[in-house]
């Protein structure tokens, strides 16, 4: 029966197991509550935990794929400049070149900007269809660096990269950047004020006087652009 099972009874200064027991130092007391023991078996089952207290684990990087976007800029930029350079000038841009010709504060139907842009291309290489287009070809470079910029900081490598291609690609803004009309520093302006904006609420208030900047491009490149 009950009284045939053998008893282990603790010895003398040794509490039973699963019973506190009180020490005193000093008037302080504390309190030792060893759990129970379930062999030996069990405690060599797991791993000794490490007094060391753990390094909280870093977020993902949002920012990356740098480089990636460099060369996707630089190859649809490469490609632009030599149609550029096969494509004849248009009705409009040598409108425009005749601005460049005349410097004014504005014209009948446009800012002046598209002007004072023409002018320093084709002062430095001469009238050619190759100067004539070049700011065109360098504002769209700067527009897809920025873009890529803003999609960075919402979206991560992947997204940087995706927008990088996408603006390549798109016949409307790709093809269209090869020709120099004031849609060129606008698109650049737009793009701008939108990734100025973006930095502002994440990095600070200041950046709002760059957004302030691009805007006024804006409205400086079309009447309606501001």
């Amino acid at each position: 029966g009950l009284a045939e099972l053998p008893v282990e009874l603790p010895r003398v200064g040794q509490a039973p197991v699963g019973v506190g027991v009180e020490r005193r130092h000093g008037g302080i007391v504390a309190q030792d509550r060893p759990g129970l023991d379930n062999g030996r078996e069990n405690r060599e089952a797991g791993p000794p935990m490490s007094s060391e207290p753990l390094e909280p684990r870093a977020p993902p990087a949002s920012g990356g794929g740098e480089r990636v976007v460099l060369a996707v800029v630089l190859a649809g930029a490469a490609a632009r400049l030599v149609l550029a350079a096969l494509v004849p000038i248009t009705v409009d841009e040598a409108y425009y070149v005749d601005w460049a010709r005349h410097l004014q504060l504005g014209y009948y139907d446009h800012p002046p900007l598209v002007g004072w842009l023409l002018a320093p291309s084709l002062a430095l290489l001469g009238t050619s269809t190759f100067s004539v287009r070049l700011p065109a070809v360098l504002l769209q470079a700067l527009t897809t660096l920025l873009a890529a910029s803003l999609a960075r900081a919402r979206g991560g490598r992947a997204a940087a990269i995706a927008i990088a291609l996408l603006l390549q690609a798109a016949p409307v803004f790709s093809l269209g950047a090869t020709l120099m009309t004031p849609d060129a520093p606008l698109a650049l302006a737009w793009i701008g004020a939108l990734w100025a904006v973006e930095r502002a609420f994440r990095l600070g208030p200041r950046w709002f006087l760059a957004a302030g900047a691009f805007l006024g491009m804006a409205a400086l490149s079309k009447l309606h652009g501001g």
